[in-house]
């Protein structure tokens, strides 16, 4: 094989497989994200997710007058990941989910995944306190979930409502916080692939409940 064939061949090679990583690259960044098959994915990080979170507090509440509710709701598009106090790694991450999360997206029904995976619909208030009676109330809502290639790494947000009655007679009310995290999957666990120390927290002006929990626009949101 002469020189010049060879030089061809290695070049139809690359310019190949080029095409191809484009195609692919192409195909992932406009993957529709209300597919059967995405939902059900997105449902199953959010169940692994809550099953932790709400085990977690449980264990920590005892028979102390608090209680947090599982998720609420699944709906909009997740935050703009980013990267202060990352790694180059993650930074590098949330760089190509920042071309691939969707801007608008609907809501889905993640309470079949929720069952499955046996979540508690609440956990804490062993004693039967009246829930408008609670010291702590929580609940908690996620943002749909987007993926990158192979499924290991997500991205989503999610938005934490929490209510302190007896904190002080000042600040008693909601307090509301959205943080938009890149997960990690670790064989059938999913956690943070790397926790941020602080989160603002947004305090309800008028210490009512319930009110503005949840309301668009209120908790200004962080990495």
């Amino acid at each position: 094989m002469d020189v010049g064939k060879a030089l061809a061949i290695g070049t139809g090679v690359v310019l190949g497989a080029a095409a191809t990583s484009a195609v692919a690259l192409a195909v992932w960044l406009h993957d529709p994200i209300d597919t059967p098959e995405h939902v059900a994915r997105e449902c199953q990080v959010v169940a692994a997710i809550e099953r932790q979170r709400l085990f977690g507090a449980d264990e920590r509440v005892a028979a102390q007058p608090m209680m947090w509710r599982r998720a609420e709701a699944v709906e909009g598009a997740p935050g703009r990941p980013r990267g202060e106090g990352h790694s180059l790694k993650v930074k590098a991450i949330g760089a190509l989910f920042e071309l691939a999360r969707p801007r608008r997206a609907g809501a889905i029904d993640c309470d079949a995944a929720l069952d499955q995976a046996s979540v508690p619909h609440s956990v804490g208030n062993r004693a039967g306190v009246p829930e408008e009676q609670l010291s702590v109330l929580g609940r908690v809502r996620y943002s749909r979930v987007a993926f990158l290639p192979g499924g290991r790494y997500a991205l989503m947000s999610t938005t934490h409502c929490e209510v302190e009655r007896d904190r002080d007679l000042v600040w008693t009310g909601w307090d509301q916080k959205t943080k938009t995290e890149i997960w990690m999957r670790q064989g059938q666990q999913w956690r943070e692939a790397e926790s941020l120390p602080v989160h603002l927290l947004a305090y309800s002006p008028e210490h009512k409940l319930p009110a503005r929990c949840f309301s668009p626009g209120y908790a200004e949101e962080r990495p």
